[in-house]
């Protein structure tokens, strides 16, 4: 390995950061999604905070959010904070529900999604960066076989093996990079509808609380 790296000239240095980088952020989503809670723990955290809302106020219920971790909590303060917003700027009740509903989708989609777009960025860079270090290693060969009748054979050997590994090396990085993107993905939506059910009813509630604080 460490000969096609040395051999794959300095365009490797960014294609191995690449790769790294790629895995450690395929690890990671794969560690937070498996993580995630289940239809009866959302529920239960849901039941928590109502009932924190209902018998301590809005400010202990984004406290305990806030200090809490997980998506269902993040995704509750996201819904308060907006709330709070939308009460300044005296929206109408439909208004309301309608942004607190995008807040949902938003806030949760951004927890699931943490990183993806730089593995998105990696799968487009790396075949660029392997077709760089083409360019690069072929200039090397032809300044080679410029240089004298046949130019010197060891490099312009060097030249193309260059070429030929950064293209190699780009298209291992971005093809299995791809496929993890696309798995992770379409775990984070599955997660994401199941979240949904409990963060709509939150935002429905606040909702509920500014209309019983208008009636009176």
């Amino acid at each position: 390995m460490w000969y096609y790296i040395v051999a794959g000239g300095p365009t490797m240095i960014p294609l191995v950061a690449c790769s790294i980088l790629a895995l450690m952020i395929v690890i990671e989503r794969f560690w937070v999604l498996l993580k995630m809670p289940n239809l009866s723990v959302c529920e239960a955290q849901l039941t928590e905070v109502e009932k924190i809302l209902s018998e301590k106020g809005m400010s202990s219920a984004l406290d305990h959010c806030l200090k809490g971790k997980g998506i269902m909590k993040y995704v509750f303060a996201s819904l308060i904070k907006r709330y709070h917003f939308l009460v300044l700027e005296e929206r109408n009740m439909e208004d309301m529900r309608a942004e607190l509903y995008n807040t949902s989708e938003e806030s949760g989609f951004q927890y699931l999604n943490r990183w993806m777009p730089m593995l998105n960025t990696i799968i487009g860079l790396s075949p660029l960066l392997g077709l760089f270090g083409t360019v690069f290693g072929m200039v090397i060969a032809f300044e080679a076989m410029a240089s004298g009748a046949g130019g010197d054979a060891r490099q312009v050997a060097n030249g193309i093996s260059q070429a030929l590994i950064t293209t190699v090396a780009g298209l291992l990085i971005a093809m299995p990079a791809l496929v993890f993107y696309r798995i992770l993905s379409s775990i984070a939506d599955k997660v994401r509808a199941r979240v949904e059910l409990f963060t709509y009813t939150f935002a429905s509630g606040l909702v509920k609380i500014r209309q019983k604080e208008k009636s009176k």
